[in-house]
């Protein structure tokens, strides 16, 4: 007969366990940083503290500046959806165990599968990834219902279609801008632009009510979204990869000074010029600390200048 399993012994040899991964060179973060779930997970998502990690070159622990950059995309394309969050944030809580599983099998592939898992999350994702990410988010019982790909490829579907006016919008703006004096009779302003691109002719802008809709939902993070468009990639814009929930840390990470300066130049060079100063101050407030880039937003044909420069008597 074997022995019998005493329960008590295994509890005090998981602990010692546990406090060998604790003993590991953990990740040292700043006095006063917010954790992962206090910046992401809310309701109220805090931008400032997700800008502040992400321009921070230092490395932190495993996941950790992945996993904001995720929950940031999602807020860039629709900043008052908690869900939509969660699931981005979910499906790259999902690609980190997998990329840590591959890991534990590529460099302990001699040992057994149990050994496998458990360098993979307690190693190599380690105990900060697990306390500040994993389990704030909700473990397996929350991934079960967020994080699929397949979701993920229609999350902004109607995004894609609705940011087209948008856009252009914002183009003739800047455009307006960057043509007249910052202290001029003309100024840019979004009722204005409204009135523009309603003149363009093209099938693809919407019916005016469907502009001020879109406009209520994304107005908090327009300089994020055409700072986001300005930037070109191999395929497309950083914009275009956001709205197909393809935009990771690990890929586009490095562009993300770029985006904040760029996006810092939009505010002070044509939101600070608009009559609603509720826009100007909502979308600076995470950029104060930010130098900016220029950049042009060259989006309108000829025709489309030519209606903006009759619309504004230019």
């Amino acid at each position: 007969m074997g022995e019998i399993f005493d329960r008590d012994e295994f509890i005090e040899k998981v602990r010692i366990f546990s406090e060998c991964l604790y003993s590991q060179n953990l990740v040292e973060r700043p006095d006063g940083e917010r954790i992962f779930g206090e910046v992401s997970l809310g309701d109220q998502y805090r931008p400032k503290d997700a800008v502040a990690l992400l321009l921070n070159s230092s490395p932190s622990f495993f996941g950790h500046k992945e996993a904001m950059f995720a929950g940031f995309a999602s807020w860039v394309i629709l900043p008052n959806h908690p869900a939509m969050r969660l699931e981005l944030i979910g499906l790259c809580i999902k690609q980190l165990l997998a990329k840590a599983e591959a890991i534990a099998l590529e460099d302990f592939g001699e040992n057994s599968v149990l050994m496998h898992d458990l360098i993979a999350r307690y190693v190599i994702a380690g105990p900060q990834f697990i306390e500040e990410i994993y389990a704030p988010f909700g473990g397996m019982e929350v991934l079960s219902d967020f994080g699929s790909r397949t979701a993920a490829d229609h999350l902004f579907d109607d995004e894609r279609k609705s940011f087209y006016t948008i856009k252009k919008m914002m183009a003739s703006c800047h455009y307006v801008a960057s043509s007249t004096p910052a202290d001029g009779v003309v100024q840019p302003s979004v009722n204005k632009a409204v009135a523009t691109v309603r003149t363009f002719i093209d099938p693809n802008i919407m019916s005016r009510a469907s502009i001020y809709a879109k406009w209520a939902e994304c107005k908090d993070t327009i300089a994020w979204i055409c700072a986001a468009e300005s930037i070109e990639l191999e395929i497309g814009t950083l914009l275009d990869t956001l709205l197909q929930a393809n935009a990771t840390f690990e890929e586009h990470g490095k562009l993300f000074d770029r985006w904040a300066r760029r996006a810092k130049f939009f505010c002070e060079h044509v939101l600070r010029r608009m009559p609603d100063r509720e826009l100007y101050d909502a979308n600076i407030r995470p950029l104060r600390k930010v130098d900016a880039e220029q950049f042009s937003l060259d989006l309108l044909t000829p025709s489309e200048v030519a209606f903006t420069k009759k619309a504004y008597s230019l």
